[in-house]
C-alpha cells in the first residue's frame, strides 16, 4: 500500500491493459472501423477491416473503444476480441471466443471439434438473433491453415449450416505487420478487408498522450512539460514512454519530488533495455536527422527553419531534440562565428541507428 503522500493517484493507468477513457488522436481509424461495424445494426453483413500499422500505435485499444461503444449502445450486435498470439491455434482461438459468448468460466473439452465450436457459436448467436464481430489480434501469429479455419465459416454463414443462416458477421483481423494472409481464392474474395493503417504518433501527439496519462495517474502539474517533451522525442514508441513515466514517478517519489528531466534520464538508464531503446529514433529525430545528413551539416537557425516548416516544431522544442540527439551521441555541434555566433550540427561520425 501506498502512503497518503504518495505521488501517484492511479497507479493503475500505466499499465499495458489500461483503456484510456480519452483516446486520442485517433478519430479517423475509430470512425472507419466504426463504418464496418455500422451495417450489421440494421440485419446487413458488415464489412471486414484488416488494421495494420507499428507495435503500440493504438490498434487493440481503437478496437476495445469501437466494441465498448457497441455494447453500450446495441444490443443485437456481439463483439468477441481474441488475442492469436496467446490462442494461436483454431481450436483455441474458436474455444476462447465461444466462452467470451456463453460466458461461462471454463474453456470446452478437447474432444470438441473444430466444427462443433462454430456451430456452437452460431446457436448461441442465432437464439438471441444476434450479429457477430470477431476481432482476431496479432493473427500472423496462427499458422495460415488454421487461420483460415477459424476465419471461412464467418465469411459467409449462410452456407455453414441451417442454424446460421440469418447470422451477420464482420471480421476485425489486426497485425503489426503489412502481411495479408494469404488464403485460398475463395476465402480472399469473402474477405476482402478495409485496410486501415495506424500510423506511428508524432512527438505532438505523443506529448498530448503522455499529458492525458500523466494527469490521470498523477494529478495535474505534476510532471513537468519538459519531461513530457523528452519521452514524446526520445522513447522509442507509447507503450516505451509510459514505462518510463511511471519508472520517473516512482524514482521522484523516492525524492520526494515532482517529476522532471532528471528523473525521466534516471529511469531510461534503469529500464531494461533502456540503452537500446533510447537510441532508437522518434519520427522528428530521424527526419532532422535525415536533413543534417542530406546537407552534410546544417546552422542552428537553418534547423529550426525546417522543423517549424516541416514537422510543426517550435523553436524551444527543436532545441530539446537537438540537445537529446548530442546527448546520446548521434549530432556533434560546433559554435562558429557566422554574422554571430551559432551552432553548426553535424551526424557524429559512425552512428548507426537502432
Amino acid at each position: 500500500m501506498r502512503g497518503m503522500l504518495s505521488l501517484f493517484r492511479r497507479i493503475e493507468v500505466f499499465d499495458d491493459t489500461y483503456l484510456p477513457e480519452n483516446f486520442l488522436h485517433r478519430d479517423r481509424e475509430m470512425e472507419e472501423l466504426m463504418a464496418c461495424i455500422k451495417p450489421l445494426e440494421h440485419g446487413i453483413q458488415g464489412y471486414n477491416a484488416l488494421l495494420h500499422g507499428r507495435p503500440a500505435t493504438g490498434k487493440t485499444t481503437a478496437v476495445q473503444k469501437v466494441f465498448q461503444q457497441i455494447e453500450e449502445s446495441s444490443s443485437r450486435i456481439r463483439c468477441v476480441y481474441v488475442n492469436v498470439a496467446l490462442k494461436p491455434s483454431a481450436w483455441g482461438t474458436l474455444a476462447e471466443a465461444c466462452l467470451r459468448l456463453t460466458g461461462q468460466n471454463a474453456l470446452p473439452d478437447k474432444g470438441t471439434g473444430v466444427i462443433h465450436l462454430v456451430d456452437s457459436i452460431f446457436r448461441k448467436l442465432s437464439k438471441k438473433r444476434n450479429s457477430l464481430v470477431l476481432c482476431l489480434d496479432e493473427f500472423t501469429s496462427m499458422p495460415t491453415k488454421e487461420l483460415q479455419t477459424v476465419v471461412a465459416p464467418f465469411l459467409r454463414p449462410w452456407e455453414f449450416s441451417a442454424v446460421s443462416r440469418e447470422v451477420k458477421t464482420s471480421i476485425i483481423l489486426v497485425s503489426s505487420s503489412l502481411q495479408s494472409p494469404r488464403f485460398r481464392s475463395a476465402v480472399v474474395s469473402s474477405l476482402c478487408p478495409r485496410w486501415i493503417e495506424f500510423k506511428p504518433y508524432s512527438a505532438e501527439q505523443m506529448h498530448d498522450i503522455l499529458k492525458v496519462r500523466a494527469e490521470a495517474g498523477f494529478g495535474p502539474r505534476v510532471v513537468s512539460d519538459e519531461a513530457l517533451w523528452l519521452l514524446a522525442t526520445a522513447a522509442k514508441d507509447l507503450r516505451h514512454a509510459i514505462r518510463l513515466l511511471r519508472l520517473a514517478g516512482e524514482i521522484a517519489e523516492s525524492r520526494g519530488t515532482k517529476v522532471g528531466v532528471d528523473d525521466v534520464e534516471k529511469a531510461f538508464e534503469r529500464l531494461p533495455d533502456s540503452h537500446v531503446a533510447s537510441m532508437r529514433l522518434s519520427e522528428a529525430e530521424r527526419r532532422i536527422l535525415d536533413e543534417i545528413q542530406s546537407r552534410g551539416s546544417m546552422r542552428s537557425g537553418e534547423i529550426y527553419s525546417f522543423s517549424e516548416r516541416e514537422l510543426g516544431l517550435k523553436r524551444t522544442r527543436t532545441r530539446q531534440i537537438l540537445a537529446s540527439m548530442i546527448r546520446k551521441g548521434i549530432l556533434n555541434s560546433e559554435t562558429v562565428n557566422h554574422r554571430g555566433l551559432t551552432k553548426v550540427f553535424t551526424v557524429a561520425r559512425g552512428w548507426k541507428s537502432c
